[in-house]
């Protein structure tokens, strides 16, 4: 696995499993002392605050590293605003600031931005953002049954989201009544990916934690899969059948879908880091 990269083969899950997915270097200890750094902030007092505030205000305007500069271009609000200035918060280098919404972080050998409030984590290595939830730092370890799950499972999760907001516009084009000016082999080879996310995704859960993971994205694929089916049918009715009860019946069908992909995702940042798409 190349140096500031993240998992996405099998071999490179078990690099992750080892605690050194970011670059080769263990990124816990940038993630522990930026949350030791959230503690102490915010147990300050105001006036505290506000007289560091005052003194950066006094210097140097409170300006990021070109490297925070960037999580905080792909985060935005999230981030917050910063109340003081960026400073070192380690002895390699390293520099942290406090912002209204937790505490940004950068190493620069490392070219690696982290975010945290304490609870949700994020990283920004070789232009890639992800996100991870926890009380702490440490990235949970996989096993290799975990590994070899996700890594079977890849190439269906990296594109479930495509999925759904291809399904989502069909359905809105059936609602305007143009599913008929559609290429019928479009619905059938979203409807084919869907039943093939289905299969990968029946496996047996590698663990226990994964469990509620497992179950929600089986339920996200079977509704992509129903609503799939019914816009077939509503496309390939005749001109004499029910065209408008297949597409309304599809409807509820996007919609969970949709919510059962987003509760997956979510699910899974407990366990490993998952990519944060714009």
């Amino acid at each position: 696995m190349t140096p500031g990269t993240l998992p996405t083969k099998r071999h490179d899950w078990a690099w992750f499993r080892a605690g050194r997915w970011a670059t080769g270097r263990d990124i816990v200890p940038l993630l522990r002392g930026a949350l030791i750094l959230l503690v102490v902030s915010l147990t300050t007092s105001g006036t505290s605050l506000a007289q560091s505030t005052s003194a950066c205000a006094a210097g140097p305007s409170a300006q990021s590293a070109s490297g925070v500069s960037r999580l905080r271009d792909r985060l935005g609000d999230v981030i917050g605003s910063p109340v003081e200035c960026e400073h070192p918060g380690a002895a390699n280098g390293e520099t942290a600031q406090q912002t209204t919404t937790g505490i940004v972080s950068y190493a620069a050998d490392r070219d690696t931005s982290t975010f945290t409030d304490g609870r949700v984590h994020y990283a920004l290595t070789g232009g890639r953002l992800v996100r991870w939830q926890g009380d702490g730092p440490d990235l949970p370890a996989l096993s290799t049954d975990e590994a070899t799950y996700l890594d079977s499972t890849a190439p269906h999760r990296e594109h479930l989201a495509n999925l759904f907001a291809s399904l989502q516009e069909y359905q809105r084009i059936a609602e305007a009544g143009q599913l008929g000016q559609m290429d019928g082999n479009v619905l059938r080879a979203l409807d084919y990916q869907f039943t093939a996310a289905q299969q990968a995704f029946n496996a047996t859960s590698p663990s226990g934690r994964f469990d509620r993971y497992v179950q929600t994205v089986r339920q996200a694929t079977q509704h992509g899969h129903d609503a799939a089916g019914f816009l077939l049918q509503a496309q390939h009715a005749a001109p004499d059948e029910d065209h408008d009860g297949p597409i309304a019946q599809a409807r509820p069908h996007v919609n969970s879908g949709v919510r059962f992909r987003q509760d997956a995702d979510d699910l899974l940042s407990f366990i490993v880091p998952i990519d944060v798409t714009p």
